[in-house]
């Protein structure tokens, strides 16, 4: 199914990347299991899975520590560079222009890279790192990426209200 080896490559990544900050590592690991049931459940191949697993790991390395994409290129290669970046807010915009240019990089990808988004968006409600507001965008955004997760997503809002 997956690559146990890819999985403890990353994990021990991200724990070095986080070795002070054990929320954002705890997030990642979050995030990972959610993206690797999904898979599971959406039957997804092995190769698909490992980059998908590699890649929810490493959602926030650019905004939570000094990584920059050079970093992952050379330790992750380009496409999994690359689809970061994508997923990644850019910081040079105003806040309230980050999730709305975000969501339109990531609407680009791949439907499989999309629900890392949405994954992400769950744990966030999940742990109270969100708004009820920036949910329900997400979810208008990218519900047709992957219906396991809209409907995770959705009963998670639905729960706060």
């Amino acid at each position: 199914m997956f690559s146990q080896d890819n999985y403890l490559k990353v994990i021990n990544y991200i724990s070095k990347v986080y070795s002070d900050d054990i929320e954002s590592f705890k997030h990642s690991i979050s995030v990972s299991t959610e993206v690797l049931y999904t898979c599971i459940e959406c039957k997804l191949d092995s190769d698909k899975t490992n980059f998908l697993i590699t890649l929810s790991c490493l959602i926030d390395v650019f905004s939570k520590s000094n990584l920059v994409y050079d970093d992952i290129f050379n330790d992750f290669g380009f496409e999994i560079a690359e689809a970061l970046e994508s997923l990644s807010l850019n910081k040079m915009l105003k806040n309230k222009n980050q999730l709305q240019e975000n969501i339109n990089q990531i609407l680009t990808l791949d439907y499989e890279i999309q629900m890392i988004k949405l994954a992400d968006q769950i744990i966030k409600i999940e742990n109270n790192n969100t708004t009820l507001k920036e949910s329900k965008f997400i979810l208008s955004c990218l519900k047709n990426s992957n219906l396991y997760l809209s409907q995770r997503l959705e009963k998670k809002i639905e729960n706060l209200l």
